[in-house]
């Protein structure tokens, strides 16, 4: 039996790379269709393809395998990323760091370009009408001007700009920033 038709050597040859890997072929993976994850994190991977394009290489678009090697990370992972097979979000912490790194972005942003955290996660929206409520309760707890502030009954007769008012002029007295991320 020679030695290409032994099964033990065929299980031990090294596994072929992809040809864009091998062969530094330029592959833009933002039009293609991809993986399950490729919508999720197209963010990040308009990003990854944006570096490779504004970093060259001898004049021409940087190749995966340079990125990868100067990333620290496989090419496989980074392949894998880019057609959407793999999620970005289930990578390890070091290969997370390693690509926020080299794309010169924080760790967080990476995560929200990925799909693993949304921006509603960061963000706590509260509406308005929820924001003037806690303030006149912060107000009738207030002994400085409780005995200012409205009944609720009259309270809730009023219309938005004079809650509004009486809250503005709370803040100020306050000096507390109350109203910032209220949302209508």
């Amino acid at each position: 039996m020679s030695k290409a038709d032994d099964p033990a050597v065929k299980r031990a040859a090294p596994r072929k790379r992809s040809k864009a890997v091998e062969e530094d072929v330029y592959e833009s993976f933002e039009d293609a269709s991809g993986g399950p994850f490729f919508e999720l994190q197209r963010p990040l991977i308009h990003l990854i393809e944006q570096h490779l394009t504004t970093n060259p290489v001898d004049g021409k678009r940087m190749p995966i395998k340079t990125f990868c090697e100067l990333a620290g990370v496989s090419p496989s992972n980074v392949t894998a990323i880019l057609t959407g097979t793999r999620w970005a979000g289930n990578c390890t912490r070091d290969t997370v760091e390693a690509l926020s790194k080299i794309l010169e972005i924080p760790v967080l942003q990476f995560y929200i370009l990925s799909g693993f955290i949304k921006s509603e996660d960061v963000v706590y929206n509260v509406s308005i009408e929820e924001t003037l409520q806690a303030i006149y309760r912060m107000m009738m707890r207030d002994n400085r001007v409780s005995y200012r502030v409205p009944r609720e009954d009259v309270w809730n007769t009023w219309p938005m700009s004079a809650k509004l008012s009486l809250c503005m002029m709370y803040e100020a007295l306050t000096d507390k920033v109350l109203l910032r991320y209220a949302s209508r």
